[in-house]
């Protein structure tokens, strides 16, 4: 009776660039420390959808359930980040730049997330609390799986910043370490974020494993309701 549509919009990496003098000596002592690193995870209550006829849901997952689907979990990932590149060297054409990420910060949010059930199914009625508890199944996996791979994707991050290091280039080359920098930053929550889709997926396809469809159809009596 669900079937969670998976749509991602990942926004593109920006950085920021914070620039400060330094003595003569600063050449020889390039050095990254270790970035601050954050990833903040905002999970909206999804908005509860009774107005779709069981035919309309259908329609938003085509070839589900031998076209008897009656509820919907639908969400979207969106991703935001904002990198701070520290710079560091003397306002000379001739003279090295140190360039070293101080810190990353990381939203994810779920700004459209939504559940529908067959307007066939009344809200006081037992199969619609039926439906819409299965579907609220959905929705907590999701909550979990972002939870438990914020701190996941912000490991990753730190670690592959770390891996990087610092970068010492004279200043025509400055732009240059700038991109790499952050798509050392970018490479790593790719991956991490594929993986939370991998897992979230997984976890979704477990929801409705096994006797699940059957216990929901089991726990009211009265589907008559619904389009035959």
């Amino acid at each position: 009776m669900a079937q969670v549509i998976w749509l991602k919009a990942v926004v593109p990496f920006a950085a920021v660039l914070l620039t400060a003098a330094a003595p003569a000596s600063a050449a020889g002592t390039c050095k990254a420390n270790t970035p601050a690193v954050t990833v903040g995870v905002n999970l909206r209550e999804p908005v509860i959808d009774n107005t779709l006829p069981q035919r309309e849901i259908q329609a938003l997952a085509p070839g589900y359930h031998g076209g008897r689907t009656v509820g919907l979990y639908s969400a979207r990932i969106e991703a935001q980040s904002v990198s701070r590149i520290r710079e560091i060297g003397l306002a000379l054409e001739s003279a090295p730049v140190c360039l070293a990420i101080t810190a990353v910060e990381v939203h994810l949010t779920m700004p459209a997330r939504r559940i529908y059930v067959s307007k066939e199914l009344k809200p006081e009625t037992c199969a619609y609390a039926a439906v819409l508890s299965h579907e609220r199944k959905h929705q907590m996996t999701d909550d979990d799986a972002l939870r438990v791979h914020a701190q996941r994707i912000r490991q990753a991050i730190e670690r592959a910043v770390i891996d990087a290091g610092s970068r010492q280039v004279l200043p025509a080359d400055r732009e240059r370490a700038r991109a790499v920098l952050t798509e050392v930053v970018q490479a790593a929550f790719k991956n991490a974020f594929d993986a939370l889709q991998s897992e979230r997926t997984a976890l979704q396809a477990r929801v409705d494993a096994g006797l699940e469809y059957a216990r929901v159809t089991a726990s009211c009596s009265d589907w008559s309701t619904l389009p035959r």
